[in-house]
């Protein structure tokens, strides 16, 4: 983990980098925003899957 001190230097080397290279910028938000798509993603099915394995008896003696 960062400290305060360090998350507070990359955020102005972030932003200095939003002025200088807008475009890197903009790609490196469009990666985090898919990274953290994936990760919601793979919780979501491993929350799906452990309730499916908890209510599986239960499923198929509805089916």
């Amino acid at each position: 983990m960062t400290t305060v001190a360090e998350r507070e230097e990359l955020k102005k080397v972030i932003l200095e980098l939003v002025e200088t290279e807008p475009g890197f910028v903009e790609s490196l938000i469009t990666d985090a925003g898919e990274r953290l798509r994936l990760a919601k993603k793979a919780k979501l099915e491993k929350i799906v899957n452990e309730d499916f394995k908890e209510y599986e008896e239960v499923f198929k003696a509805l089916a």
